[in-house]
């Protein structure tokens, strides 16, 4: 009779090579799979924060100009605008307004993530923080292309469900939901992602 041939599976030492290369694999693989979602995220934000300059310069353009700069009657800014941005007018938390990087990096829902910086004329005897409502092309000095409008915020208290709102931008800052880079919004409408920050970008001087 021939003789059948034999057959065997793998041995512990194979199998222990099979599992070390597989697990090589994934360690070179899982930081470009992170990397890559924190892109696709970084630019969800950006995108999201083009469409609130849209929407704000739509609400400039039926408002003489006017832009409501901070907390007003009682409400945040994005209640005034939020017609613009999304499918329901007077709402104060508008998902337009909220970062997709805030959950995944906090693990709470947020309110709202972006918030404004702290202008502050030095040549004039007030701050424009100090009015609920201005109108940039007066206000600004013709900045509108270098002065940033709403960037990403570091949460406001331990509930990390709200951007910080006391407009200091020494304080306010968000590096921790894209890589150490932060997006801002500039009153022209234009987005930029960057790592350092520019006293010029949040003072008007």
């Amino acid at each position: 009779m021939p003789r059948q041939k034999e057959s065997h599976g793998f041995t512990l030492i194979e199998l222990l090579v099979v599992i070390s290369i597989i697990s090589i694999l994934i360690s070179i693989l899982l930081p470009a799979l992170s990397k890559a979602r924190t892109a696709a995220r970084r630019s969800t934000c950006m995108s999201q924060l083009h469409q609130v300059g849209i929407g704000l310069a739509m609400y400039q353009a039926d408002n003489k100009g006017a832009l409501v700069r901070k907390w007003f009657d009682g409400q945040f800014p994005s209640y005034y605008f939020s017609q613009y941005i999304s499918n329901q007018s007077k709402d104060p938390y508008p998902k337009m307004m909220q970062c997709p990087s805030w959950k995944f990096v906090y693990g709470v829902e947020p309110r709202f993530t972006y918030t404004n910086p702290n202008w502050w004329d030095s040549q004039a005897s007030e701050q424009v923080s100090d009015q609920s409502v201005i109108r940039p092309v007066v206000d600004a000095f013709g900045k509108e292309s270098s002065l940033v409008w709403y960037f990403d915020a570091i949460p406001k208290n331990a509930s990390n469900h709200t951007a910080n709102t006391n407009h200091w931008i020494y304080q306010t800052l968000n590096t921790s939901l894209h890589d150490e880079t932060f997006n801002s919004l500039y009153l022209d409408g234009h987005v930029t992602s960057q790592r350092d920050y520019e006293r010029s970008m949040y003072v008007v001087k």
